[in-house]
């Protein structure tokens, strides 16, 4: 069995002194430009580390240079601030308790972004390192037999909480911080955005659509295993609690709430079915979250560090953390 793909890694320390204090990482992208591009088509991903980055401006502009204009509206379901520069980003606020399963950046969306941008203000005081998994690689690992189904498309389902008072805990944040502040206005905009939406009777907005399991690659024309099945499929929840860091305490609620809502006659929060709407079976999504942990890669994070991954190639995640953690991000 093949190992997970190295991260390369490029240092300051490597490369001539004028490469330190403020400035120094926009600088050094706009010269080495081509080596990162060649870098990101090989592993999908490079750490550049040592730059002494500081400044939401000076990472929109590194990010600029290597991504063209960033996205400046956020309308995924993950918890995010927006900060001062224009298209700059906290990375999801979800609790550091909890694991964030490896996914391509809004491969729901009808325009998945072409790369994403981390930058580390602070690392966690334990764990929290940003994971990368090189697509291509786990498709490779994959039965073709097992996951013959899955390439037809996932159809995704997702329940955003109503726009005010209690609401399901699993339930993704609420559907007037993403698509506007009126019924009107948010069933208008997802769908511009292509999501079939209903109207739960407490409030939320259930979206659903297709979204492919496989990417070509826009220059080299490869395949990559590219999509959000890890990250909402019901069996989801339990998984991204099984580690060592989270509640036991919690992980028994999420598969309580799983056995529990077809009897309470509700659909879980998010769920994840093939195109034509048949459920995806544990031991196939087991099979998957398998092959992409055989390829994960941990980024462990200093401060300053800047991670850049080629969203059409690389998955993304987040290992649980204690601590205080400030992750940047932008796309």
């Amino acid at each position: 069995m093949t190992t997970a793909l190295s991260l390369p890694v490029l240092e300051s320390t490597a490369f001539p002194a004028t490469f330190t204090g403020h400035g120094a990482l926009p600088r050094f992208v706009r010269r080495e430009l081509p080596r990162l591009h060649e870098a990101l088509l090989r592993s999908g991903a490079v750490l550049l580390r040592g730059f002494d980055l500081r400044e939401p401006a000076e990472f929109a502009e590194a990010a600029e240079l290597v991504a063209g204009p960033l996205d400046v509206e956020y309308e995924g379901p993950s918890p995010r601030t927006a900060l001062s520069a224009r298209g700059v980003y906290t990375a999801s606020e979800v609790s550091g308790k909890v694991a964030i399963a490896e996914h391509a950046e809004l491969s729901y969306m009808p325009r998945m972004p072409r790369h994403v941008l981390f930058w580390c203000r602070k690392p966690a005081s334990f764990a929290g390192g940003t994971t990368v998994v090189d697509g291509r690689r786990v498709l490779a690992r994959l039965d073709p037999a097992r996951i013959e189904s899955l390439l037809d498309g996932l159809r995704i389902r997702r329940r955003h909480a109503r726009a005010s008072g209690p609401h399901d805990p699993f339930e993704l944040k609420r559907w007037t911080l993403s698509f506007g502040e009126t019924r009107e206005a948010a069933t208008a905009r997802v769908r511009e955005l292509g999501f079939t939406a209903h109207w739960e009777r407490d409030g939320a907005l259930t979206l659903e659509h297709t979204q492919p399991a496989l990417r070509l690659h826009p220059e080299t024309g490869e395949q990559a295993w590219l999509n959000h099945l890890l990250v909402f499929h019901a069996s989801a929840p339990a998984a991204v609690l099984d580690q060592p860091l989270a509640s036991p305490a919690l992980r028994r609620l999420a598969l309580l709430y799983r056995a529990a809502m077809p009897r309470l006659g509700r659909e879980v929060a998010t769920d994840v079915t093939l195109a034509n709407g048949a459920p995806i079976d544990d031991a196939i999504v087991a099979h998957v979250r398998e092959a992409v942990a055989d390829e994960t890669v941990a980024v462990r994070w200093r401060a300053g560090d800047l991670l850049i991954v080629d969203n059409h190639i690389a998955l993304h995640g987040r290992q649980p953390y204690r601590g205080a953690r400030e992750v940047i991000a932008a796309w």
